[in-house]
């Protein structure tokens, strides 16, 4: 992680370590959308105003939004910042700390204590420009009492201000109630400062003051030792406590090498420079690489032979970025490459991906994936798209997203994993994944949160990720000898033709085919019965076993079935009497080769992709008898 940042930065500055001026500028944060109210305050006049501006990238650069500290208990030390109460009471009294600053801001300074809630931005008697009054409230408690109130648009304190806690709190809750400060929900609000009418962001002398804390202030009792990013020996620090991206940990000794704190620096240490590219890198990450995949903040890395320019940086970022998100949903990247012009050759890149989630200060990271190599993207775009083959049984897959939808929120976790895994190359578990494909389709079913065809469909779709994870050698079954079904059952080779690619591509031993279709055999009977209610029930569907059946219990359903089926099919009894006596033929031949947990998917997949061929093929009918009236 902190070698890709590293890259980042170094082929942002190839140079090395960049000028004050490109330093800030480089670490300048973007907002989405929200606004930053501007304090103006004019000391001769005795007058404040507060002015908004709706935030785009370009206020961003003018106000200098770096972000406040990373640290949750860090001083607020930088004049844009989120909260009110921060410009009004920390700020202030870490500026005046600055010899530069202090000749500008010192006479504005109200020093009403120690600590960094010492301090407060003086506006005692100022006229607050179109404000409303804001009423003194009582309170018994002089440590919890808001001392300041407006009256006649003027801002008043009573004595004893020196005895409250937090008082720029206090301050900032009155000045809010009186301008109608509110924040939009889901919206950035920033707040910054300006004398004069000029923001103090634009001082060269805040700039200097900016640019020496964020570059020098780590490096406060710096040792010599060597950087474990350049590998020279210099001054460096153990420091990450500055980095946005919290993946390091060096203020708890448990981590420390030896438990010892002081050596931190050995498990990692940076010089000056590559502390410089490190938070370079890592800002150009939050900007331009960060993107939502799989309900989640994620992080792509590119991979490369080392030495990353800026030329080649830029050229990969939208092509990247488009590729993952293709991982998640196949037809982003289809559109990507048809926006790039016809002829456009489909070049994988190498990534690494993080999915975190980041509260206040602490960041967790939910899953990593390092170094995925471009040979495994392209199999993996490969195999979703010959998945296109099951389209006319529905389990065409649409991207790694799927599995959010077949496994649902409670499912999550493994839904992660096993995007993980497709991603790694790393085999799943035969037995433990379909039955949790099983369990979600259910509890649909019974929920009534989705009729019988969605839930087939989803089923359908799920089948067609088995056989992406078969076509890439990824799901894991039990060692034990077996033959393929169409080895033993020849008669596939009269009047079955229509099964067998779907069989041979699922490599079905006879067990499992013969599941498969007794599951097609009772989707003729299921769909009979669904007719009379427009599909919202099923009776049929509702008596399979969904989480677990023996092969008894699988025989006595088909047994039920046939008892329906005479009534139900009329001149269709002949084939599902003859699917049927396939099916319980494979099956005697096939052992006992599956749990009772995984009886029941074989037999739904087969019901699933029998409806789902159905659905289509009446949909063609439709289709061709429109086209037909249309000539006419």
């Amino acid at each position: 992680m902190m070698r890709h940042l590293l890259e980042l930065g170094r082929a942002l500055y190839p140079q090395g370590n960049p000028a004050p001026e490109e330093l800030v500028d480089g670490l300048v944060q973007g907002v989405e959308e929200g606004t930053l109210y501007l304090l103006d305050i004019y000391p001769e006049k005795k007058c404040a105003k507060l002015t908004p501006f709706e935030l785009n990238e370009e206020k961003c650069r003018r106000f200098l939004w770096v972000g406040d500290p990373p640290q949750s208990n860090a001083p607020r030390d930088r004049v844009t910042t989120r909260e009110l109460r921060y410009l009004l009471g920390q700020v202030p009294g870490a500026l005046v700390q600055d010899p530069g600053l202090r000749q500008r801001l010192g006479h504005l300074i109200w020093q009403v204590g120690t600590g960094k809630h010492g301090y407060l931005l003086d506006l005692r008697g100022y006229s607050l420009l179109d404000a409303k009054d804001v009423p003194l409230k009582e309170e018994q408690d002089p440590k919890k009492k808001n001392p300041f109130w407006v009256e006649g648009g003027v801002l008043r304190a009573q004595k004893g201000v020196e005895t409250v806690e937090k008082p720029g709190d206090k301050l900032a809750e009155t000045l809010k109630a009186a301008w109608g400060v509110q924040a939009a929900r889901g919206k950035d609000l920033l707040f910054s400062l300006a004398i004069d009418g000029t923001p103090v962001a634009e001082w060269p002398e805040y700039r200097d003051y900016l640019a020496r804390l964020l570059l020098n202030s780590p490096f406060q009792g710096a040792k010599e030792g060597i950087c474990h990013g350049c590998g020279k020996p210099a001054l460096v620090t153990p420091e990450t406590s500055f980095f946005r991206y919290k993946f390091y940990i060096t203020d708890k000794k448990s981590f420390a090498p030896g438990l010892v704190g002081e050596a931190f620096p050995k498990a990692l240490a940076l010089c000056q420079t590559c502390f410089a590219s490190v938070l370079l890198g890592e800002r150009f990450a939050e900007r331009k690489l960060e993107i939502p995949f799989l309900g989640r903040r994620a992080l792509v890395l590119p991979e490369g032979e080392g030495n990353l320019t800026l030329e080649a940086l830029g050229n990969r970022v939208n092509r990247l970025l488009a590729q993952v998100r293709g991982l998640e949903r196949v037809e982003a990247w289809r559109d990507f490459l048809q926006r790039l012009g016809p002829g456009t050759r489909a070049d994988f890149l190498g990534f690494s991906l993080v999915l975190f989630e980041r509260k206040r200060a602490s960041t967790k990271i939910q899953e990593a994936v390092y170094e995925v190599p471009p040979s495994r993207v392209e199999a993996l775009f490969q195999a979703m798209g010959e998945s296109r083959w099951l389209g006319p049984w529905g389990g065409e897959v649409g991207g790694l997203g799927d599995w959010l939808d077949l496994l649902g929120e409670e499912g999550y976790a493994l839904a992660l994993k096993v995007a993980v895994h497709l991603l790694e190359g790393i085999s799943l578990e035969r037995s433990s994944l379909l039955p949790r494909l099983l369990g979600k389709a259910r509890r649909d079913l019974w929920a009534a949160s989705r009729g019988p065809t969605e839930v087939l469909e989803l089923l359908a779709r799920g089948a067609g990720w088995i056989w992406v994870l078969r076509r890439l050698g990824m799901l894991r079954e039990e060692e034990r000898e077996t033959r393929k079904a169409l080895e033993v059952a020849e008669e596939f080779r009269k009047g079955f033709e229509e099964f067998r690619e779907r069989l041979e591509g699922y490599g079905f031993d006879p067990l499992q085919a013969g599941l498969y279709l007794l599951g097609v055999a009772l989707e003729m009977v299921g769909n009979a019965q669904a007719q009379p209610t427009k599909y919202k029930k099923e009776p049929l569907l509702e008596t399979i076993g969904w989480e677990g059946m023996s092969l008894l219990e699988v025989r006595y359903l088909a047994q039920r079935a046939m008892d329906r089926a005479a009534y139900y099919l009329g001149e269709d009894l002949t084939w599902f009497l003859r699917l049927v006596g396939m099916a319980t033929d494979l099956m005697e031949r096939g052992g006992k080769g599956l749990s009772q947990r995984e009886i029941p998917y074989y037999l739904l997949m087969g019901y699933a992709q029998a409806r789902a061929r159905r659905l289509a093929a009446g949909r063609t009918k439709e289709q061709g008898t429109q086209e037909v009236v249309h000539d006419q």
